[in-house]
């Protein structure tokens, strides 16, 4: 029995690690995750149905407006006198002007060797006043010439011009006027 005291112990040769299982901190953070997208869920849930009440809150303020308005214009509203009707309707209709027009033909009597500085549309003369720099005076009378064969633009006309640089290059700073609109 003595020579079995003295054997060597047997020897483990396992490479593979074992699998460890999980930790407690582990199902901690699990936990706190689930109980934090439970409480932004009943959050989202609560927003929703405040949303929902104003809504339904909105709609209800909505439709008494629009029951009540009319009674409420009969009441308290005076009558236009004619003058004041021509005078509304004279600023509407220069409010609401062709300035589409006016632009596109603009963009259409532009070329390489003149071009626009600023220019500046009056609705209630139908008139636009127009400043630009030319690479010379043929080229300021194409333009113009461009410009009164422009859809909505006539009577395009030359102000004043005068030479000046812009940086080394002579040019020719021009002034014009136009008519565009109906021409009321």
């Amino acid at each position: 029995m003595g020579l079995m005291r003295r054997a060597p112990l047997s020897i483990e040769l396992d490479f593979v690690a074992a699998r460890r299982g999980p930790r407690w901190y582990g199902w901690a953070l699990l936990v706190a995750g689930i109980a934090g997208a439970a409480l932004a869920f009943g959050d989202y849930r609560t927003e929703q149905a405040e949303l929902a009440e104003r809504q339904k809150t909105l709609e209800r303020l909505r439709e008494s407006v629009a029951h009540a308005a009319p009674t409420q214009r009969a009441a308290g509203g005076r009558s236009v006198s004619p003058d004041e009707a021509k005078a509304a309707l004279e600023v509407a209709a220069h409010l609401n002007a062709a300035w589409g027009r006016l632009f596109a033909g603009m963009a259409a009597a532009q070329t390489e060797s003149a071009t626009w500085i600023s220019f500046d549309g009056d609705a209630s003369r139908n008139s636009v006043r127009i400043a630009g720099d030319a690479r010379n005076l043929s080229a300021v009378f194409d333009l113009l010439e461009r410009l009164n064969g422009a859809e909505g633009i006539r009577d395009a006309r030359l102000s004043s011009y005068e030479w000046t640089n812009a940086g080394a290059v002579p040019v020719v700073r021009f002034h014009a006027t136009a008519t565009w609109g109906s021409g009321q």
